[in-house]
């Protein structure tokens, strides 16, 4: 294993972790319950008191709008140019 890699790897989580942060609440929730703490829909639903559509919706635009954000810093990583549809 390169020796590169863990360090590079954590400061990806960083970056993560970081834009995660800077989502508006209602999407940083969803991405906590559903990712970082691994519920299931259903159960992250019923936490939020949302209907399991309105869970997927918010999770659908929070992977946009992280990807959007992470994409100029990922692409810099691997050492190319990313473009990011609008």
């Amino acid at each position: 294993m390169d020796p590169v890699e863990p360090a590079e790897r954590h400061e990806r989580q960083r970056w993560v972790r970081r834009a995660v942060a800077e989502l508006p609440a209602h999407y940083r929730d969803a991405v906590h319950l559903f990712y970082f703490h691994e519920m299931d829909l259903a159960a992250a639903a019923a936490s939020l008191g949302v209907p399991q559509g309105t869970l997927k919706s918010q999770l659908h635009r929070a992977r946009h709008l992280l990807e959007r954000r992470l994409a100029p810093l990922l692409g810099a990583v691997a050492g190319k140019e990313t473009v990011c549809p609008t």
